[in-house]
């Protein structure tokens, strides 16, 4: 597993046990009003990250389409009319 998504899987673990902990109804404001920021800021690093994995996933993709049309248009050409071994 590379590491952004490990750091995403435990952002995201570290942020559902801090809702879970604002459920809890003995927090003073104080106490929740922390917990809620430290919350925002884990949203925002998984948002950043989750950016990041899409970028990549989108750049791999746009370099296997390419390969594709590379080999689509080679087979063509190697398939050109009058080719005497063309099926």
């Amino acid at each position: 597993m590379s590491d952004s998504l490990k750091s995403l899987d435990q952002s995201i673990v570290e942020l559902e046990a801090l809702v879970r902990s604002l459920d809890d109804q003995s927090l003073s404001i104080d106490e929740a009003i922390s917990k809620y920021a430290e919350g925002m800021k884990l949203a925002i690093e998984c948002r950043k990250s989750m950016n990041e994995m899409s970028r990549k996933v989108n750049e791999v993709r746009q370099q296997a389409q390419q390969s594709i049309n590379q080999l689509n248009h080679e087979d063509t050409s190697f398939r050109a009319p009058g080719n005497p071994n063309q099926q």
